[in-house]
């Protein structure tokens, strides 16, 4: 299982309060953060609930206590936004990828090893996002209400799992 966040922009509300959790410095523009579980061969497993885009990925994922829905035996892999999650969860296998620091020039060569290894299969995450996101609802400003933003990124995902389920079926008969 890979899982990663994504975030979309939307319009600036005018309740000040709310504005100030919507907006995400990092990127300079207000939006919302929806996490996602997929799995190797591609198919959506899990949709999160929409979160502001300040919260963070980490803490999305404690709050959907997504990692309580798993079992225990599937190895998961993140991104280094979810680190030291492994210390919070010692009994799941969890895999994120090395950074190198700072003061740390390089990597060495097992660790570059490593990381392209997971890389590679991590990809399939970025793959489904992109794919999500070639639907315009989910790629432009969104100008929806809110509260029917997790029902529209739903129905996309829904979307892309009956094509990848068609493509495998009908296309690729193996």
């Amino acid at each position: 299982m890979v899982i990663n966040s994504t975030e979309q922009k939307r319009r600036q509300t005018k309740n000040k309060r709310k504005q100030k959790n919507f907006y995400l410095c990092k990127k300079h523009q207000h939006g919302l953060k929806t996490q996602i579980i997929v799995t190797r061969s591609g198919k959506i497993i899990s949709i999160s609930k929409t979160y502001p885009a300040r919260v963070h990925d980490k803490t999305v994922l404690l709050k959907e206590k997504t990692l309580d829905k798993l079992p225990q035996e599937i190895k998961i892999l993140l991104d280094k936004g979810y680190k030291k999650i492994e210390k919070i969860c010692p009994h799941h296998r969890i895999v994120i990828t090395i950074k190198s620091s700072c003061w740390k020039k390089t990597l060495e060569r097992k660790e570059k090893i490593r990381n392209t290894k997971l890389v590679i299969k991590r990809v399939v995450v970025e793959h489904n996002i992109c794919q999500l996101k070639k639907y315009h609802i989910l790629s432009q400003v969104y100008r929806s209400r809110e509260e029917d933003y997790n029902k529209h990124f739903r129905s996309m995902a829904a979307l892309y799992n009956f094509k990848l389920n068609f493509k495998q079926t009908y296309l690729n008969p193996n």
